[in-house]
């Protein structure tokens, strides 16, 4: 009877809601005695332990709050947590409420390790350095390693590492999560280290190896972060580096990738904006973003202002804009390459006013690559370039005024549906890519291409009139859904 008894009181206690506390700093100093007061430091351990620190009351079993004030809260060394409860940190606003490093010191703020599980929101993690002249050094404000981190509204501002200037983010023992809501990385730094050849990851550095790990990045602007070196190894991604690895999801929605920038002094190549690769079973979504200004500063060619990725995965991009970036200059404007097994599709893309080569795509023998409803247009040498042992569709694209709008090589010819390449597709006015009523691209689309989305870059149904329009607009569209958000307020400038 008594075993019974204990059997149902147990369930009964794990049915209970558990407890969460709240648990308020008041102190804005970071001081290493004891004084009783409420540090940051001491109220995030007391929320993580449970146990009661200095002048902080302990946390409740369950995900406390640690409430900070409107002000500027220096810490004396980084804040280090592991297996422990979760917990909320939350500022009073991403510009109102700001952690950084004491003067003089120079360190991470944050070092997240195994087990742990936090969310922090509204407020700014501001001015840390874990850039070493010694050793390559990963997350100038955070590195989180096989922990789970949510991230609304936050904002990373003037940090520097050699990996991840912003945010490291890294998965290798099992399973973890990245969510970030609303956030924004603005004058961040990678930085090669001599010890170290190799920077990446000027705002945030993803570096995923366990499988069914998963990054979620929604309404998050990349604005002016860096990526610097002057070594032979790529300088990959002055806003955003990724290495996935099998069995892992990666989606970025509604995000902006703004004036982010890449330089070498050496021999590198050097990517702009995102550079990514993908390893088999794994995908990467972009969607609904724009790659504005971005530009990559070396003497090699083959460097790529807004996007770069290989993949063995796939690579989905949808309703994208990648506009006015390094325009003229030797570069390519996206590079896009499917390994074998390997499968990239490119809808509803404007890739426009750019460097030398707009699109390089290339398809190795067991690849596929779809491209459908392009407009690619501004590039003084080549408009598109296929490489192809693979196999590589172009459907309902327009390819006008660049120097020359399609070059084809490979062993296996591309498959060629519905496109306009090389004649006048009437845009509405100078630079505007959307059709004029007397366009040749109005209702002239393939309707039964593959590589058909519902929607057009702006979120307009893809068929209005008799057929599908080509290219990335479709003349007289409206706004066709909610926009997964349903509110207009969130969704980015796509027209451009």
């Amino acid at each position: 009877m008594k075993s019974t008894r204990a059997v149902a009181l147990a369930l009964l206690l794990l049915a209970l809601p558990l407890r969460a506390a709240t648990i308020v700093v008041t102190q804005f100093n970071d001081p290493s005695v004891i004084d009783g007061e409420c540090s940051l430091r001491e109220a995030m351990f007391a929320a993580a332990f449970n146990l009661t620190f200095d002048g902080c009351p302990a946390g409740d079993a369950g995900p406390d709050t640690v409430l900070l004030a409107a002000a500027v809260y220096p810490l004396r060394a980084p804040i280090v947590l592991g297996a422990v409860d979760p917990f909320l940190l939350l500022g009073q606003g991403r510009t109102a409420t700001t952690i950084q490093p004491e003067p003089g010191n120079h360190g991470r703020l944050f070092e997240l390790n195994a087990g742990a599980d936090a969310v922090m929101q509204d407020l700014q993690l501001a001015n840390a350095d874990r850039w070493s002249s010694t050793s390559s050094l990963a997350g100038g404000a955070i590195r989180a390693l096989d922990a789970d981190l949510t991230l609304r509204k936050v904002l990373f501002y003037g940090n520097r590492a050699s990996l991840g200037g912003g945010l490291s983010f890294a998965t290798s023992g099992s399973a973890h999560t990245l969510r970030m809501e609303g956030c924004a990385f603005a004058f961040n730094r990678a930085d090669e280290s001599p010890a170290s050849p190799g920077a990446a990851g000027g705002g945030l550095f993803l570096d995923l190896q366990a499988g069914n790990s998963s990054v979620l990045i929604l309404d998050t602007a990349f604005i002016a972060n860096t990526a610097t070196g002057d070594d032979a190894i790529e300088i990959a991604g002055g806003a955003l580096s990724a290495a996935i690895g099998g069995e892992i999801y990666v989606e970025v929605r509604r995000s902006q990738f703004l004036q982010n920038h890449g330089e070498t002094a050496g021999s590198s190549r050097v990517v702009g904006a995102l550079s990514a690769t993908i390893a088999a079973d794994s995908l990467l979504r972009l969607q609904d973003s724009v790659f504005y200004a971005n530009d990559a500063s070396d003497g090699l060619a083959g460097s790529t202002t807004a996007l770069r990725v290989v993949t063995s995965g796939a690579l989905e991009v949808d309703r994208t804009a990648f506009v006015d970036e390094d325009q003229g200059e030797d570069k390519l404007h996206v590079r896009l390459e499917a390994t074998s097994g390997g499968w990239v599709l490119l809808r509803s893309a404007l890739i426009a006013n750019g460097p030398a080569f707009g699109l390089s795509v290339s398809a190795a023998p067991g690849g596929y690559v779809g491209l459908g409803h392009l407009t690619v247009s501004g590039h003084p040498t080549y408009g598109v370039l296929l490489a192809n042992e693979g196999s590589t569709l172009l459907d309902n694209s327009i390819l006008w005024q660049n120097g020359i709008d399609l070059s084809v090589s490979g062993p296996v010819a591309p498959v060629l549906t519905g496109d306009l390449i090389g004649i006048d597709p009437h845009f509405a006015a100078p630079g505007s890519y959307q059709l004029a009523a007397d366009s040749p691209a109005v209702d002239s689309g393939n309707d039964l291409a593959i590589t058909a989305d519902r929607f057009d870059l702006v979120h307009g149904p893809r068929k209005v009139g008799l057929h599908t329009d080509r290219g990335a607009y479709e003349r007289r569209a409206i706004f066709a859904d909610g926009f997964d958000s349903g509110d207009v307020s969130a969704w980015p400038p796509m027209q451009l």
